[in-house]
């Protein structure tokens, strides 16, 4: 075993963070990240797990009972965009199937046009409450 890691530039701008006799050590990338910027490349990600969390300790149930709850409003949603219908959720937004037309691409590598054939895809579109909370919400950042 090694007693200290010594990093070179690379190792160092790669890697997050790791122990040096048992101290963190941050790399350069480390510290760009830990700025709450709105234009910094990484943000923080909230998982489904974190909302079951959340919804669990908010409302004083299990965490397992709120993981249900998510999971089965989730199924609810893409089962009923996949039946084409659409899902309007006020003040958050609303979830429909789109239906994209063929049309002609480019392969960048060659150049050549290439056939794209037509394909559904699911859409969301943030309804005003949610843009509008976004929106003032990085105004006061």
């Amino acid at each position: 075993m090694f007693s200290i890691l010594q990093p070179t530039r690379t190792c160092s701008i790669l890697v997050r963070s790791f122990l040096i006799r048992g101290q963190p050590y941050f790399s350069p990338l480390s510290s760009l990240q830990s700025s709450n910027n709105y234009h910094s490349s990484q943000k923080q990600t909230i998982l489904r797990s974190d909302v079951a969390k959340h919804i669990a300790t908010k409302h004083g149930m299990s965490l397992e009972k709120a993981t249900l709850i998510i999971r089965d409003a989730l199924d609810f949603i893409i089962d009923n965009v996949a039946n084409n219908k659409l899902v309007k959720l006020s003040l958050f937004g609303k979830f429909e199937k789109r239906l994209l037309k063929p049309k002609i691409g480019r392969n960048f590598a060659t150049g050549e046009q290439v056939d794209v054939p037509a394909m559904v895809r699911p859409v969301f579109r943030p309804l005003r409450g949610f843009k509008d909370h976004v929106k003032n919400k990085h105004v006061e950042d």
